[in-house]
């Protein structure tokens, strides 16, 4: 489940910088070259795609909803606050994170950016998405490292975690699932992030 104590402590000036973050737009482009890929060898007329803390709609609006084929999009959203901020026209959002994903059923894409740090671990969300798609799509804001970096603010009673990037590939290995890239974001104007796209088992 997904932190529900994390966008309390996340203001309107960085949801609106970090709107322009490039991870964005390289995960929009990669969800539609996945939509036509599925229309041009499946013949079906729509695409499956979930993304779990969809924050305030922003990936959705500027770039998924913009895709040409049939995009059947869901978002899941555990903190009531968010569920709160989403005024986008079109999406369809459900209370729940990555387990409640899961349970929904089968999808093309699972996407989810800046989620799985701020899990106590990361493995349960990762492993659900795994599980439930032909394609997994993570933009880690703290991209895995060396080692795992366990952090818990108690004045927040926030997680912002680093982890081992053995680690991390050991468990996509555990959950049946293979990396197929991992590609680094920079950006000037805040951190670096990093994009994992994972084949999944569905």
């Amino acid at each position: 489940m997904i932190d529900t104590t994390f966008w309390d402590h996340v203001g309107p000036d960085f949801l609106a910088n970090d709107r322009a973050h490039p991870s964005r737009a390289i995960a929009g482009a990669l969800v539609a070259a996945a939509s036509s890929a599925v229309s041009a060898s499946k013949g079906r007329g729509l695409f499956r795609m979930c993304e779990i803390g969809p924050g305030p709609g922003f990936d959705y609006a500027d770039h998924f909803s913009k895709i040409p084929e049939n995009l059947g999009y869901v978002a899941f959203e555990a903190s009531h606050r968010m569920l709160d901020r989403i005024r986008v026209p079109g999406i369809e959002v459900c209370r729940g994170g990555f387990r409640e994903a899961e349970d929904a059923g089968y999808w093309d894409v699972a996407y989810t950016r800046a989620t799985l740090e701020h899990q106590p671990d990361f493995q349960d969300g990762l492993g659900c998405m795994i599980c439930s798609a032909d394609l997994v799509i993570v933009t880690w804001f703290l991209p895995p490292g060396d080692r795992d970096e366990i952090v818990f603010r108690e004045d927040t009673g926030v997680h912002n975690n680093r982890y081992a990037r053995a680690r991390v590939l050991s468990e996509i290995e555990k959950a049946g699932g293979k990396l197929l890239a991992a590609l680094p974001v920079r950006w000037e104007y805040g951190n670096d992030n990093a994009i994992y796209v994972i084949r999944g088992t569905r």
